[in-house]
């Protein structure tokens, strides 16, 4: 029987010479949603919160208020889509509407500095926001709050608004960052976020960058066009 949240420790060393091999990494491995995750082994392992959060890491000194976390849900509307059209189909699912109707509001006072389609996680096509928001306890609406001119915002049926960076950053000390990327891959939607202080976001960004990019599923779509299956397109038609 599968357990959830299997942990493979020790999975990828360093030779040194003169001495044994050195683990620097640990590699998290999710049986229920099929993807892992290789990060450094000065970083640790923390609970999940309640809801669709999976998996949770943050460096073990706790500085800046640094976390990545992967979110996973089942997700089976594009399951209809043939391989060579998921290019196309996730990014046009996982819009801009998805982000600021059922992502965004959790962050109060949010303001988007980039949006990215398509993107990718894993082996997946996927769309990308990177956003700030209050790093306290607000009482205004959860909404993006500058707007810049018509001619400079990003088209959305939702209204979402880049800002640039340089705009917010008198105020990086009361503020979060995050870089959040999602795709639909396999039926399931994969959500995963990096986030840190507002002014020690860009200390932290290739370290993020290092964490998403070992993300991995297990493949659910055959590289080549004739499946798993002969190469039967190499065969001689039926009728000349």
């Amino acid at each position: 029987m599968k357990t959830k949240n299997i942990l493979s420790a020790l999975a990828l060393t360093t030779l040194l010479i003169g001495s044994a091999a050195h683990a620097d990494v640990f590699v998290y491995n999710d049986p229920d949603f099929d993807y892992s995750v290789t990060y450094p082994d000065t970083w640790r392992l923390n609970v999940p919160d309640a809801g669709t959060k999976r998996f949770r890491i943050a460096p073990m000194h706790g500085q800046d208020q640094v976390e990545c976390a992967m979110s996973a849900v089942k997700d089976g509307r594009l399951n209809l889509y043939p391989a060579k059209l998921m290019d196309k189909a996730v990014p046009a699912t996982l819009d801009q509407s998805f982000w600021a109707e059922d992502v965004l509001p959790d962050y109060p006072n949010y303001h988007v500095l980039k949006f990215h389609a398509p993107a990718g996680l894993g082996q997946g096509y996927a769309s990308s926001v990177q956003i700030t928001w209050d790093n306290i306890l607000v009482d205004t609406p959860m909404a993006v709050t500058d707007v810049l001119p018509e001619d400079e915002a990003l088209p959305s049926p939702v209204g979402m608004t880049e800002v640039p960076a340089d705009s917010i950053t008198d105020n990086a000390a009361d503020t979060m960052r995050a870089s959040m990327v999602a795709t639909i891959y396999g039926g399931n939607r994969y959500r995963f976020t990096c986030q840190a202080n507002g002014a020690a976001f860009e200390h932290w960004e290739p370290i993020f960058g290092s964490i998403l990019d070992s993300v991995r599923f297990d493949r659910e779509y055959t590289m080549v066009p004739t499946g798993y299956y002969r190469n039967f397109l190499a065969d001689k038609p039926l009728f000349q």
